[in-house]
């Protein structure tokens, strides 16, 4: 069966929409209605700032008071995706907002939770002819502190975002490599991780490959420019399947 999918980028809004944007919906309502799914990418949070801004930001710092909300929804979306850069710009208290807000409305969401086990887990949307569809939603440009963690024996799981991790690896000749070991030890860039392999927290790098402060360099020409970490990808692929 063919599925007809809108799916949309950055919902991104602080204030009530203007004139024009009312004119264009209603133009839109064919189309709209001749959609199966209909998918947005949430870029706010919707909370009353009732919570400290975070020390990091997805580029500026977003968030829009709830009443506003009705805006955005009036398009008919299914679904809402919460895993992108702006989660955390309020902090847990903010992204937390967010989804007690959607819950509260009855709305689809899904890429942020109260652990990772929530915030990998699907929203599940009924389609028209009664089928149901799983939607999942994943961010690839989230800070560290973002990501959601479940829980162990000793701790409490970690509010956050899902995430899928990637590393970037440069191709570098022979010369321009030992360039950049004889660089690193002139300049100490390394101490840290220096330390660090040397009393055992960190493996030395493999042959061929040198990691210059924080960007990793190899004379291997086929290792890809960048790629996916294989425990989060493994991790993601688990859930579909």
């Amino acid at each position: 069966m063919a599925i007809k999918v809108l799916a949309t980028g950055d919902s991104l809004f602080t204030a009530d929409f203007p004139e024009e944007y009312r004119a264009i919906r209603k133009s839109l309502d064919a189309f709209l209605e001749d959609c199966d799914l209909k998918l947005t990418n949430l870029e706010t949070n919707l909370s009353e700032f009732g919570s400290f801004a975070n020390q990091y930001s997805g580029g500026t710092w977003v968030n829009t008071r709830k009443e506003l909300f009705p805006y955005l929804d009036s398009f008919g979306f299914d679904f809402y995706g919460t895993a992108n850069n702006h989660c955390m710009d309020y902090s847990y208290a903010g992204m937390l907002s967010t989804i007690d807000f959607l819950d509260a409305q009855g709305r689809a969401h899904a890429g942020t939770g109260r652990s990772l086990a929530e915030a990998e887990k699907p929203a599940i949307l009924r389609l028209k002819d009664g089928k149901r569809a799983a939607i999942f939603a994943v961010d690839t440009s989230m800070e560290r502190p973002s990501m959601a963690g479940n829980a162990s024996k000793a701790f409490a799981p970690r509010p956050g975002v899902n995430y899928l991790r990637h590393e970037t690896v440069y191709t570098v000749s022979e010369k321009d490599l030992a360039d950049l070991k004889r660089i690193a030890k002139t300049t100490a860039i390394n101490f840290a991780r220096d330390g660090d392999i040397a009393t055992g927290y960190l493996l030395p790098d493999p042959e061929g490959v040198f990691v210059f402060g924080d960007t990793t360099f190899t004379v291997n020409p086929e290792v890809p420019l960048s790629r996916c970490n294989e425990k989060d990808l493994c991790r993601l692929s688990g859930n579909i399947r």
